[in-house]
């Protein structure tokens, strides 16, 4: 017999009393707490790689680091360091390359380094350089701070004059007062012409002997600069202007037994002047249209040699002029050929000669290199002019317009 108007509290009380069934694979037993796994940080080392150079004439274009057979990002300057990643007790095959042939590495090129735990591994190369064939006992003198250099840049800042010897040994400073520039010095090497600025912007060219002894004027006007000598000695033409040093003015030739000078009848204003060594003619650059010219010293014959360039240096036997244009350098003979280009260059990286050596293998150099936001680098190179060898001379930075000391 069916039971009508079963209670509801009843049918609640036996589901609570029913056996529970469980699922299949459903665990029966309590439920234990599971924590998400947490990401640990890989452990990585670094590897320092560093190089120290020594002596003189140094690597013109840096080094080439080998890391297991591939080359790193970037080269490895003179005085430089550059960090590579990797994983604790790696081992890795380094190799320095791209040596130049009068440096040597001290010790191995080659070298096995195995990294170190969450620390930086060490790796130095030592580096040391020689004066190449026809550099051999040779000196420069240039100079050092915020200096003018003719086509690149006007003359300001602290600059003084500097001599190095080649051979390695320490240079010395010439003066130490702040504001001598544009060095030029005579054939027989024994003196230094140079443009020297006072306190209050009165710039004269001064001379002293070539060991930085016996410092004098030559001028008082307060508006000459750009000095070059002739080859006897007995004169020096020099820019007399009316702005500041690096700009044109008027080219004057200033003789030494009258302590008198004369203007040269130019076609236009002009800078950077420079006397031939077989004293025929005086090569300088035109303002404006940065023309090189050349004048006989006489003030005859003035005529366009090279459209375009600036800064004109003469080779030892006269016949051929290196200057520079559009951050390159080119050489032009003087019988009206087009110049030839020895070394491009350009707005970021600047070329401009600065000397000839007297034994006609070398021309100075000046390498002006963008750094940006118009902070620009400069240091003093030089160029072998039968196969376009280069050295580099400083590092600092901050040094240019070098020239040779004649029978050094």
């Amino acid at each position: 017999m069916r039971r009508a108007h079963e209670s509801p509290l009843a049918l609640i009380t036996l589901f609570l009393l029913a056996p529970v069934t469980s699922c299949d694979n459903a665990p029966t037993g309590p439920i234990e707490e599971v924590t998400p796994p947490v990401d640990t940080p890989a452990i990585s080392a670094t590897l320092e790689i560093s190089a120290t150079t020594t002596g003189a004439a140094f690597d013109a274009d840096d080094y080439v680091v080998l890391v297991d057979g591939v080359e790193i990002g970037h080269r490895l300057g003179l005085i430089d360091n550059i960090s590579v990643s990797g994983e604790p007790g790696q081992t890795m095959e380094l190799e320095l390359t791209d040596v130049a042939d009068n440096c040597q590495v001290n010790g191995p090129p080659r070298r096995t380094v195995t990294l170190v735990d969450d620390s930086v591994t060490n790796a130095s190369f030592a580096v040391h350089c020689v004066a190449p064939a026809g550099l051999e006992g040779a000196r420069l003198v240039f100079a050092t701070g915020s200096c003018d250099i003719p086509g690149m840049m006007a003359y300001h800042g602290v600059c003084d004059l500097y001599t190095l010897p080649l051979d390695g040994s320490e240079g010395r400073f010439l003066t130490t007062e702040g504001h001598s520039f544009q060095p030029a010095i005579s054939a027989d090497g024994s003196t230094i012409a140079f443009a020297r600025q006072s306190s209050d912007w009165r710039t004269d060219v001064y001379a002293m002997d070539v060991d930085g002894k016996n410092p004098r004027p030559i001028t008082d006007d307060g508006r000459s600069w750009d000095p070059s000598w002739s080859p006897d000695g007995t004169q020096i033409v020099r820019v007399y202007g009316l702005a500041y040093p690096g700009w044109p003015g008027e080219l004057q030739i200033w003789r030494f037994d009258d302590e008198d000078a004369s203007s040269l009848p130019l076609p236009t204003p002009a800078f950077a002047p420079a006397w031939s060594p077989d004293g025929n003619r005086i090569a300088f650059t035109g303002a404006g249209s940065g023309n090189i010219f050349t004048i006989a010293p006489d003030g005859h014959d003035a005529a366009v040699l090279a459209v375009g360039g600036t800064g004109p240096v003469w080779s030892p036997a006269s016949d051929r002029l290196a200057y520079g244009m559009a951050g390159s350098v080119f050489v032009i003979g003087l019988n009206g050929e087009a110049g030839t280009q020895l070394l491009p260059g350009g707005q970021e990286t600047a070329w401009m000669p600065t000397d000839w050596a007297p034994n006609g293998r070398w021309i100075a150099l000046t390498r002006r290199e963008s750094a940006g936001n118009d902070v620009y680098l400069y240091d003093v190179y030089l160029l072998r002019v039968d196969d376009g060898t280069m050295v580099r001379v400083t590092q600092d930075h901050r040094s240019s317009s070098a020239v040779f000391v004649p029978g050094t």
